[in-house]
C-alpha cells in the first residue's frame, strides 16, 4: 500500500506541475528569455519560484520517506519535504530541503530573488544595474556573476555535441576573450574562441578555443560540431553545409 499511495502522490504532483506549464504555454510567454513581467510573476515568492523549478525538473524532491516508505509531498512555501507518519517520528522526524543537490542548496535567502538575479544577468545587465534591481552589494553580485560564468562554461564544455540538423539555421562566429590594457582600447591578450548557436528554442551551442582562425582550422570544427543539412550563417564567410 505505501507504494500505491506514493504512486498516487507522484501522479497528483505531476498533474499540478503539468497544469502549471500548460498555463504558461497558453499565455504565449514561454520563450528562451521571457519578458520581465512574466519572470517577475514567476519568481515573486519562494513558493512560486519552487513551483516553476519543480515543473522544469530543476528540483526533484523525494516522493516517499526513505525510512518508512510513507508517501510525502513537498512544502513549496517552506522549501522542505518531511514525513508526517507518527510511527516514523519515534526514531526522529525525517525531513529534507527540496533544493538538496542543486544549484540552490547553499543559498539561504529568497530563491525567487536569486532567479531574478540570474534573469537580469542573462539579459546582460551591468553590475550597477544588478545592484539596482536586486539591492545586493557589490561583493555578492561579483561572487554570483563569477559563479554563473563558471556554470555556463561547465555546461558548454561538458555537453558539447553536434548542433543543428536538416534545415536548422546555425550562426557561427569567432571572438577574442582576454583583458584590455588599462581596461580600454583594443584587446591585446587572450585567446580566440570559435563557436556556434542554433536558432531554435533550445539554442544549443558549441565553443572551442582555436590557435588559428584560418579555414584549415575552422572547417574541421564545423564538420565536427554542426550536423549535415544545417544552414550556416556567418558574418565572416557565408557558407552552406
Amino acid at each position: 500500500m505505501p507504494l500505491v499511495a506514493a504512486a498516487a502522490a507522484t501522479a497528483a504532483l505531476e498533474v499540478d506541475t503539468n497544469t502549471y506549464m500548460d498555463d504558461l504555454k497558453n499565455s504565449n510567454k514561454l520563450h528562451s528569455i521571457p519578458d520581465f513581467n512574466t519572470v517577475n510573476k514567476l519568481f515573486s515568492s519562494n513558493e512560486s519560484a519552487a513551483k516553476f523549478l519543480l515543473a522544469e525538473g530543476v528540483i526533484s524532491p523525494p516522493t516517499v520517506c526513505p525510512k518508512c516508505a510513507n508517501p510525502v509531498k513537498p512544502d513549496l512555501k517552506k522549501g522542505k519535504v518531511r514525513c508526517r507518519n507518527r510511527n516514523c517520528r519515534h526514531d526522529g522526524e525525517w525531513q529534507q530541503s527540496i533544493y538538496k543537490g542543486t544549484f540552490f542548496e547553499g543559498f539561504h535567502s529568497s530563491k525567487g530573488a536569486l532567479m531574478l538575479f540570474c534573469y537580469h544577468w542573462l539579459c546582460g545587465a551591468t553590475d550597477k544595474q544588478l545592484a539596482i534591481y536586486t539591492g545586493w552589494g557589490k561583493q555578492k553580485i561579483q561572487l554570483w556573476s563569477t559563479y554563473l560564468h563558471q556554470v555556463c562554461c561547465a555546461v558548454v564544455l561538458d555537453e558539447q555535441g553536434q548542433i543543428g540538423g536538416d534545415g536548422v539555421v546555425v550562426e557561427i562566429d569567432e571572438s577574442k576573450f582576454g583583458k584590455r590594457k588599462y581596461h580600454r582600447g583594443h584587446r591585446v591578450e587572450g585567446v580566440w574562441v570559435f563557436g556556434g548557436v542554433e536558432l531554435t528554442p533550445e539554442m544549443k551551442v558549441f565553443a572551442v578555443a582555436v590557435p588559428m582562425r584560418d579555414s584549415e582550422t575552422l572547417l574541421p570544427l564545423i564538420v565536427k560540431f554542426i550536423a549535415p543539412g544545417s544552414i550556416i550563417r556567418s558574418d565572416c564567410w557565408p557558407c552552406g553545409f
